[in-house]
């Protein structure tokens, strides 16, 4: 992805580096980070954690998904937190989300959300992606809001 490359460039230029705690994502953030040339200049890595119990394991308050749910902003905001502090970034990402679920047999679609939580600076930043129901497969949708998530994080970067 260009952004990505575009990313790297600005995030060497501030002199930042990025972090990611993902879920439903998979890990596609960080991969398509450290697939770009110069990447090592500005990632310490990131961390997948699938299931709650890991989530819990890595710093996530089991109150935070009693009471919010793991598809939720708070949980979002708390893997933004933790991905800051495990690889002592200046920059923490945290994605959790469901994507859109298609019923090929009655044409059922359970559009996907995602929330994305961006921790710099001390200040935090959010966004809920919505998945468009034309985007059908698993892997099209983790593409879809690696991008958006890339776009999102360059965007706030570019300003400040």
């Amino acid at each position: 992805m260009e952004i990505s490359k575009k990313l790297i460039k600005l995030l060497i230029e501030k002199k930042l580096n990025i972090s990611t705690v993902e879920s439903c994502t998979g890990g596609f953030i960080i991969n398509e980070i450290t697939t770009q040339k110069d990447s090592s200049k500005i990632t310490n890595g990131g961390i997948v954690t699938y299931s709650n119990n890991q989530k819990i394991n890595i710093g996530i308050d089991k109150s935070i998904i009693d009471k919010y749910g793991v598809y939720s902003y708070e949980c979002s905001s708390k893997m933004a937190e933790v991905s800051k502090k495990i690889f002592s970034s200046e920059i923490g990402i945290g994605v959790t989300g469901f994507f859109s679920e298609f019923d090929n047999n009655n044409n059922i679609i359970k559009n996907g959300k995602v929330h994305v939580c961006m921790y710099c600076n001390n200040k935090e930043y959010y966004d809920l992606i919505n998945i468009p129901e034309v985007i059908k497969t698993k892997n099209e949708q983790k593409k879809y809001i690696c991008e958006k998530t890339l776009n999102y994080v360059y965007n706030i970067l570019n300003q400040i």
